[in-house]
């Protein structure tokens, strides 16, 4: 099965054309620069109709495009040359999707940039730790990706600091090391809207994180029965911190956990403002 690395921030940038590169690229397993695509099977994989694919190959994203009957042959331009013509110097989070997920582009890169800043938070969290610290190290990826695989089924684990997984809520004490990123952030990376990115990251599995302290235990038992409270938001760099009202402030709602699902990449160069010097000292990137 073909896949393709996608990059977030190119793609706020350029919009839905890109998608069509995207999948052109991928279909060049020689690296030739060149594309032979019939134009029902790009209808199909990408879910646009006739008239969308005819506005995708009027962007400037293609050096040339020869049509005959129902097939294309793309001549497509690389990636650094469009982050050039484009202005764009640094494509944000990249990822590794299947061609058949290129159709759902912007829900890709808005997660992509959701989970790239869940892993550098949980860096930072990392970090924080001292040797007389009371806290417990972040959740890796592979523990994170146990607490989906539980399923509805009650966990306790004192040594990363979890009380109680239920109904989607994970109870933490004041032993867990919080980490994440919040929808603010990843809007504001993004440039678009919080409405926008929630909207986005609708369908992605996710686990909301509630940590309490230890001397309210009474409310503890509380919350467990009322998943539905009210909640209100104080942002910070990385996350949003909430106070669950119960009769007094005693839950803090921590960033919630995503579900690694997406392999990110992290290349060699992943600043195109170095191949722009590259291009001002007379070197043709192509």
């Amino acid at each position: 099965m073909s896949s393709t690395f996608i990059h977030s921030y190119l793609i706020e940038k350029i919009g839905a054309p890109l998608k069509l590169w995207y999948l052109v690229r991928a279909m060049d397993k020689n690296g030739s620069g060149k594309s032979i695509l019939d134009s029902k099977y790009i209808q199909k994989t990408l879910d646009i109709s006739k008239t969308t694919l005819w506005r995708y190959t009027k962007s400037n994203l293609f050096f040339k495009i020869i049509r005959r009957g129902e097939l294309y042959t793309f001549y497509y331009k690389s990636l650094v040359r469009i982050c050039l013509e484009n202005e764009v110097d640094n494509w944000g989070a990249s990822c590794e999707i299947e061609i058949e997920d290129i159709k759902d582009l912007k829900y890709y890169s808005t997660l992509a940039t959701q989970l790239s800043l869940q892993g550098q938070s949980r860096y930072l969290a990392n970090k924080s730790l001292t040797k007389n610290s009371n806290r417990n190290k972040p959740l890796s990826d592979k523990d994170i990706a146990s607490l989906f695989n539980n399923g509805t089924n009650p966990i306790s684990d004192i040594s990363t600091g979890i009380i109680l997984l239920r109904s989607g809520v994970l109870f933490v004490n004041d032993k867990w090391s919080s980490f994440g990123g919040s929808q603010l952030t990843v809007a504001n990376r993004l440039g678009v809207s919080i409405r926008t990115v929630n909207s986005r990251l609708r369908r992605a599995q996710k686990i909301r994180v509630a940590q309490y302290s230890p001397d309210n235990r009474f409310f503890l038992r509380e919350a467990l029965f009322n998943d539905e409270e009210n909640w209100t938001n104080t942002s910070s760099k990385f996350f949003t911190t909430t106070l669950l009202y119960d009769s007094a402030a005693v839950v803090v709602k921590r960033p919630s956990i995503y579900y690694p699902q997406l392999a990110l990449s992290s290349k060699r160069y992943r600043r195109a403002a170095l191949n722009r010097a590259w291009a001002k000292k007379g070197v043709d990137i192509i």
